[in-house]
């Protein structure tokens, strides 16, 4: 990702939800490390999962947003953790109580894509909190030219839905 591009989409004091396709998390990460090297405190989180494998080393504050510490460089922060393999993030409504500093910036996953390289959300889906100052939309260029199928594909019946029985990856579709 162009750091010019996340410089010029990301201000202080802001929320930023991602959404979509296998990606997020890596995405995250180099905007969020992008944005430490200009100087910004930087919030990880979700609005729904995270699997911690993908944050081990990052520095975790597992809790209610309101008791967060103060923070120095990153932070993942996570409400609890669900199960072995995943944190359980915040609710839409936490995120938009949460009071952002000027030099802080919040980077939130708004849904997960079992780490399919593209996307079509349910109807309850993405977790967007209304604070959410900018959405950036993630998929995966390795599925162009390919048939869609379940194994590349979050919720294939809504993209045969959408575009017919037999789907290829095209910049159309």
């Amino acid at each position: 990702m162009d750091k010019s591009f996340v410089l010029e989409h990301c201000k202080g004091g802001h929320l930023y939800t991602l959404v979509g396709a296998g990606g997020k998390s890596t995405a995250m990460k180099l905007m969020g490390k992008q944005l430490l090297e200009e100087g910004y405190r930087v919030i990880l989180s979700t609005t729904t999962h995270l699997q911690k494998d993908e944050f081990q080393g990052y520095p975790c504050h597992i809790g209610a947003l309101d008791s967060l510490p103060e923070i120095q460089g990153a932070l993942l922060a996570v409400a609890g953790e669900a199960g072995e393999k995943k944190y359980k993030g915040y609710s839409q409504e936490e995120w938009e109580a949460f009071p952002i500093p000027l030099d802080t910036i919040v980077l939130v996953e708004g849904d997960g894509s079992r780490r399919l390289p593209f996307k079509v959300p349910y109807s309850h889906e993405p977790v967007v909190p209304r604070n959410t100052a900018r959405i950036f939309l993630v998929l995966s260029a390795a599925v162009f030219g390919k048939e869609a199928t379940a194994l590349n594909t979050y919720n294939l019946e809504g993209l045969q839905e959408a575009v017919g029985p037999q789907p290829y990856y095209t910049p159309e579709v």
